[in-house]
């Protein structure tokens, strides 16, 4: 799933927190994309149980990809 971290009526987090507490979806990965640096939204994440996050900015510039360090996912 992609999800995004500054979503208007509930954020990526809590979206993936609700996502992990489905027993339906325990293997679904979750890719946030976040315009905010990784300083502890990346700690969030990996509690929330995000997959990995991708950084985007409203500038142009390439976008960088980064696993979640917890679920020692390879960088896409």
């Amino acid at each position: 799933a992609l999800l995004d971290w500054h979503m208007p009526a509930m954020d990526g987090l809590e979206l993936a927190r609700q996502i992990r507490a489905d027993p339906r979806l325990p293997a679904l990965p979750l890719l946030m994309l976040t315009s905010s640096g990784l300083s502890d939204s990346g700690a969030q994440a990996v509690a929330a149980g995000v997959t990995s996050i991708a950084m985007t900015s409203a500038t142009p510039m390439p976008t960088v990809w980064a696993p979640c360090p917890a679920n020692n996912n390879a960088v896409l």
